[in-house]
């Protein structure tokens, strides 16, 4: 039997896929019709509990642990995907979340864990608020707090 995905994936938060996990309106029309376009497969990443917390707040440690136990395994798949032939392309997540710095940590332990299994997420972007129409990744390049820009443009 052929597997009939794409051999290239994107790791998208939950949040892009189904945004009334958390009583928004749907997922990322433009990110997933950009996904579509580009042949890409893709990868939703866990919801964690704090998502359900509506008042941001520094992450605590129990916060961590859970989100390394989320993400240990989401980088142990990613990295079997890439040991068959898959290549992952890079990583979207919502600009409307980047005040949370429970969103910062969970994008910094999802890099870790991937780096510990020897997996390269090559671009970050996000999605801007308010949406745009089409989701254009040369415009959406992510850059996080006291990193630099490089290592993270758009591969597609």
């Amino acid at each position: 039997m052929t597997d009939l995905r794409a051999s290239r994936i994107v790791v998208v938060e939950h949040r892009v896929v189904n945004r009334a996990t958390l009583g928004g309106a749907g997922g990322s029309t433009s990110v997933l019709q950009w996904a579509h376009e580009q042949g890409l497969g893709v990868y939703s990443l866990p919801v964690v509990p704090f998502y359900f917390d509506p008042v941001p707040t520094q992450p605590t440690l129990e916060q961590r642990r859970a989100n390394r136990e989320a993400l240990d395994f989401v980088a142990s798949q990613l990295s079997v995907y890439l040991q068959n032939g898959y290549e992952v392309v890079g990583a979207v997540f919502l600009e409307e979340t980047m005040d949370d710095p429970r969103v910062l940590a969970f994008i910094d332990d999802f890099l870790e864990a991937a780096r510990d299994v020897d997996v390269t997420i090559p671009a970050l972007w996000q999605v801007p608020t308010p949406e745009p129409e089409r989701f254009d990744p040369e415009a959406s390049v992510l850059v996080l707090p006291g990193r630099p820009r490089s290592g993270q443009r758009p591969v597609v």
